[in-house]
């Protein structure tokens, strides 16, 4: 007996369903891609600034370059001084405590392919940053002043 159906059988059902499963997963993954991108964006420019200011103090202090890991006090970006100790030089106000990436100042030598530049970024051990930006990632301030991406070692 061919009639009037009302109603989705059990089938039309099950596919739409699994047609919404897989866009709301497509959707979930391009979010979180996004965010990893953003995070990545926000360090290059804090990468920038920071090589911007970095070129500011060799113009002050050519014969004492400064080296290693950055970081943050007194509203001042800390490394360490060829000639010993550490030399403070002003960055504005960079979240690099809260930041996924460390920021070295040259370049350092677990990633010697990342270019030659005054600051380097790489991820910090066990933090998510996403797939894109994990293995051997590491950015670096071309010879333009621009942050450009590389691979280390």
């Amino acid at each position: 007996m061919t009639g009037n159906r009302k109603g989705f059988t059990l089938v039309e059902v099950l596919v739409a369903i699994i047609i919404v499963m897989i866009l709301a997963t497509y959707s979930v993954l391009k979010y979180t891609e996004t965010i990893y991108e953003g995070e990545n964006r926000k360090a290059k420019a804090q990468m920038e600034v920071i090589g911007g200011a970095y070129k500011t103090y060799l113009m002050e202090y050519p014969d004492d370059p400064l080296s290693g890991e950055v970081s943050y006090a007194n509203n001042k970006c800390v490394a360490a001084k060829a000639s010993g100790g550490t030399g403070n030089f002003y960055c504005g106000k960079p979240d690099l405590a809260g930041s996924k990436y460390t920021f070295t100042l040259g370049t350092p030598s677990d990633t010697p392919s990342c270019g030659a530049s005054l600051v380097t970024m790489t991820p910090k051990a066990d933090v998510k940053v996403g797939e894109k930006y994990e293995s051997g990632y590491c950015a670096y301030i071309d010879r333009y002043g621009r942050a450009a991406d590389g691979v280390g070692s």
